[in-house]
């Protein structure tokens, strides 16, 4: 029967790395969809010039909010 110790058990049963599985949360379409989206709208508030928390909130939010 083999020794068992603390030591020998995590290093056997390490399983899959964090950033993988957090890769793996990313893996759907939807969730690729929505990142491109909120990439382009990033882009286009840079691109008209608009700064601060402001530009990324949406008119009427803003408008109850600030």
């Amino acid at each position: 029967m083999p020794k068992f110790t603390a030591e020998t058990s995590c290093l056997k049963s390490q399983g899959t790395p964090f950033w993988k599985l957090v890769l793996k949360q990313f893996d759907d379409l939807l969730v690729k969809i929505l990142i491109a989206a909120a990439i382009v709208s990033f882009i286009l508030t840079l691109i008209n010039g608009e700064t601060g928390l402001t530009a990324f909130v949406e008119p009427f939010v803003r408008c109850h909010i600030f």
